[in-house]
């Protein structure tokens, strides 16, 4: 299995509209509303020139695997992931959450530490970060923060 992973670009949006908006993946995020094509417009937009943000788009074989997402603050970043519906249940996740994490690792110079918030009826995601081997770090009343110390694995 070969993960082709690029930063995503204009060419993306729509995509990652469709993705953002399909009920399996936007059932675990924090806000699980739909959201209008203009919204996710000035978003997408948005991202593509935020220095602190890179936003990755994987796929398989010319096929999307889903959306990588590294909100940066020195040598921290909060992360985001989700699978397209079609890659859900076959077990694509935590190769995709490595090779995003190398990435990471090859192209942002600062980063030492991801963290990413988890909601906790997201069992399939939990269980993939602490397979990879992040940390449980804190715990809300709606989700777990996980953090992963780069200085520490080797990947």
């Amino acid at each position: 299995m070969n993960i082709a992973l690029r930063l995503a670009n204009r060419e993306d949006m729509k995509t990652l509209f469709s993705l953002r908006n399909a009920i399996e993946v936007r059932r675990y995020f924090f806000n699980p509303a739909k959201v209008s094509w203009d919204e996710h417009q000035k978003w997408f937009l948005n991202s593509l020139e935020l220095a602190s943000r890179q936003l990755l788009l994987a796929e398989i074989d010319s096929k999307v695997l889903g959306v990588f997402r590294f909100d940066l603050e020195g040598e921290f970043a909060e992360i985001d992931i989700y699978l397209a519906p079609e890659m859900m249940g076959k077990g694509l996740g935590i190769n995709f959450l490595e090779v995003s994490i190398q990435w990471g690792k090859e192209h942002l110079s600062a980063l030492k530490y991801i963290f990413a918030k988890v909601l906790k009826e997201n069992r399939a995601s939990r269980k993939m970060f602490e397979k990879f081997g992040f940390a449980l770090r804190d715990e809300t009343d709606t989700y777990f923060l996980y953090e992963f110390n780069l200085t520490e694995r080797v990947l």
